[in-house]
């Protein structure tokens, strides 16, 4: 279902990625809640209007999809699904008052300058359907293009897969 790659001898599935983003991103938010922290992925990058939503979450975006695209190319419409399906996600925990605990499930997101808190009238947990799967999609084509550019070869070159004659992606 999900592509694979041997990795220093391991074949390591994609979804490991997924999942050390997505514990990362809520330790991040977690860690700036906890300490009252603004959060600083926030800030605008630049301020031309054409590029409004282009901030520090957008690049990380771009980067962990380029990073994706770079080890796990050619995986278009998974790279999108699971684009979508993230994005859906984080609009529904920015939309919906899900609680864990007794606490509202809404790690990161707008703060206000000054307290350093979230704001009550903050909805949204950074559900950009557009705009991050635009990042999301530029990222995975720069990374599959590189990959394609410099990586063409899809025979692994670890001792375990020429012995055993595996190839980089799994294509089941």
């Amino acid at each position: 279902m999900f592509a694979s790659r041997c990795i220093g001898g391991f074949r390591v599935p994609c979804v490991v990625f997924y999942i050390v983003v997505v514990l990362a991103i809520f330790a991040y938010g977690f860690i700036i809640r906890r300490l009252g922290w603004p959060d600083s992925l926030e800030k605008k990058i630049t301020n031309d209007p054409a590029w409004s939503n282009c901030d520090g979450w957008a690049m990380t975006h771009l980067f962990f999809w380029a990073f994706l695209g770079f080890w796990y190319p050619g995986r278009y419409l998974q790279a999108l699904g699971v684009s979508l399906g993230w994005e859906a996600f984080e609009d529904l925990l920015g939309r919906k008052r899900l609680t864990v605990g007794g606490s509202r499930l809404q790690l990161v997101g707008e703060t206000d300058a000054v307290t350093k808190r979230p704001q009550e009238r903050d909805k949204y947990w950074y559900g950009r359907y557009v705009t991050d799967t635009f990042y999301n999609l530029a990222g995975y084509i720069v990374g599959s293009a590189l990959a394609a550019r410099f990586c063409p070869e899809d025979a692994c070159r670890c001792k375990r897969c020429r012995e055993s004659s595996n190839w980089i992606y799994s294509r089941q």
